[in-house]
């Protein structure tokens, strides 16, 4: 599609890259409310993250206060 700079798009704050609404299902007037847009591809990176780091945050520790990880 050529270069419209007409066109409404919206930047990913975690890749860069840039999106039409209605290519990640978005209506245009929710694209001009946005304050913060990260893509699919960013926003399952960070949730990745933010699992791996709370799970290394919380041992696998049972009741009796032994660590059973390194078994």
């Amino acid at each position: 599609m050529p270069y419209n700079p007409d066109d409404l798009m919206v930047q990913c704050e975690g890749c860069t890259d840039w999106f039409h609404p209605a290519c990640i299902e978005m209506t245009t007037e929710d694209a001009k409310k946005l304050e913060h847009f990260f893509c699919g591809s960013c926003s399952s990176e960070s949730q990745k993250l933010q699992n791996s780091l709370s799970a290394s945050r919380h041992p696998d520790t049972k009741e009796d206060g032994k660590n059973y990880n390194s078994l």
